[in-house]
């Protein structure tokens, strides 16, 4: 659900740390949260994510990497998302 990372925006949040807020943005959040219909819901929390993209209260400059080096002998071995890897897929052929 976009609210999980919309809600992170709201004024005096926990996890804003940016000192950003709209009441514009808040007022959508609002009307989202007391509208039964999917579809519309979905509108208005395109419309609160397009006012903090047009606000930019953050602008990230730097993304974490890694890099591996894998052998060729090594197979199931992929890069995740959150950098957990399951050994028992993990295989070494020769």
């Amino acid at each position: 659900d976009p609210t999980t990372f919309l809600e992170m925006w709201i004024t005096d949040g926990g996890n804003n740390n940016t000192g950003w807020g709209s009441s514009e943005f808040e007022e959508l959040l609002n009307e989202a949260e007391n509208t039964t219909n999917v579809k519309t819901r979905m509108e208005i929390l395109s419309q609160a994510e397009q006012t903090i993209l047009n606000d930019t209260p953050v602008l990230p400059i730097y993304w974490y990497t890694t890099n591996y080096l894998i052998r060729p002998e090594v197979k199931g071995w992929n890069p995740l998302l959150l950098n957990n890897h399951p050994f028992k897929s993990v295989k070494l052929e020769k």
